[in-house]
């Protein structure tokens, strides 16, 4: 009989995630629905690790000197890329530094690994371009990125920061950190749940990341922040992801495993009684495990999901946008006043 109980609770717990799951999928609609019915975008996508790995394999063209005159043409990308933006830099260094790198035995093993896991036709246009037509739809004003791939090598204590980056130019993603969480040359000091971010499948939500990021700027620290502020900010990137995304389940967005997911939406009640009553504290050191990105949550449990600030905020933004369904995506995410979205979402998790 006990058995019987059980499989009917798991049961309930399953349809419910399902429902959950479908009701995300109808209020995700409207802006994809828009965007299919727009002419797709021309992306401007630059495979620089495949022209650095051809003139790697020949020791004549991996010189200082064919180096710099072969690739002084892309210099703007160069000089952000390798040089704080200091173009003046990229002459006299450039071929220098190319030519370390290509004369490297190391670093051509792994541009020959990156070109197996992502040869010539490698769909990166069909992998990005949705999410890039939604964003222009919800964001005209915004100017779409040069998108350029390449190969950085790996330094210890760096985490995941060169894995790609935004500017107001390009985009540049290193795909050796998009190898698979165990591709072996990683530095030893990346943690596994970093690592879950390696997957290739991981790579549209780290470029679209930048671009929330730039949109819904994280409250500065010396404005003496709440744990609401955060949560809001966080909330709001989180909802602008799924909106672009909608494709991608919510654990990966979050980079949360199975596990981790189906105990935010478990003991959602319980996060929520967790949070309240810091959620007005300007103390960054006690709300700060809350936000920050770790293995766990401390303190609560080793099964649980780490930012739980994070989870809470998006479920507040997805509870004040349906309250609001005239309001845009655009002008939800200049809301700036979290203590009113707070309020007036009237979140309750039962």
């Amino acid at each position: 009989m006990r058995r019987i109980i059980i499989f009917f609770s798991l049961l309930f717990i399953s349809l419910c995630f399902l429902l959950q799951g479908c009701e995300s999928d109808q209020q995700k609609s409207e802006i994809v629905q828009s965007a299919e019915s727009l002419e797709k975008l021309k992306l401007k996508l630059v495979r620089m690790d495949l022209r650095l790995r051809e003139s790697a394999q020949k020791p004549e063209t991996r010189t200082l000197g064919y180096l710099e005159k072969a690739y002084y043409a892309d210099s703007l990308f160069w000089s952000e890329y390798l040089f704080g933006g200091e173009v003046a830099k990229v002459k006299p260094y450039l071929g220098q530094v190319l030519a370390q790198f290509c004369q490297d035995p190391k670093a051509r093993e792994l541009m020959d690994s990156v070109a197996v896991h992502f040869p010539s036709d490698y769909p990166f246009y069909d992998r990005l371009e949705p999410a890039m037509r939604r964003l222009k739809l919800a964001f005209p004003e915004e100017k779409i990125p040069t998108f350029y791939f390449y190969v950085t090598g790996y330094a210890p204590q760096t985490g995941l920061k060169e894995q790609s980056y935004l500017s107001d130019r390009f985009c540049g993603i290193s795909l050796d950190y998009f190898m698979g969480r165990n591709f072996p040359f990683y530095p030893g000091d990346l943690p596994r749940y970093l690592r879950r971010k390696c997957d290739p499948d991981y790579l549209p939500i780290a470029v679209l990341t930048h671009f929330a990021e730039y949109l819904i700027p994280e409250p500065p620290l010396k404005s003496n922040p709440t744990l609401l502020d955060f949560s809001i900010c966080f909330g709001l990137r989180q909802h602008l992801l799924q909106q672009l995304l909608p494709e991608v389940p919510d654990s990966i967005r979050l980079n949360w495993t199975a596990e981790q997911w189906e105990f935010g939406n478990l003991y959602e009640k319980k996060i929520y009684e967790e949070l309240v009553p810091v959620l007005y504290s300007r103390d960054y050191l006690k709300y700060e495990k809350y936000i920050q990105e770790k293995p766990f949550t401390p303190n609560v449990s080793q099964k649980s999901p780490d930012r739980m600030g994070w989870f809470m905020g998006w479920k507040i933004v997805q509870a004040y946008a349906e309250k609001h369904p005239e309001i845009s995506l655009k002008q939800l995410i200049q809301q700036s006043n979290a203590k009113t979205i707070f309020e007036e979402a009237k979140y309750r998790p039962k």
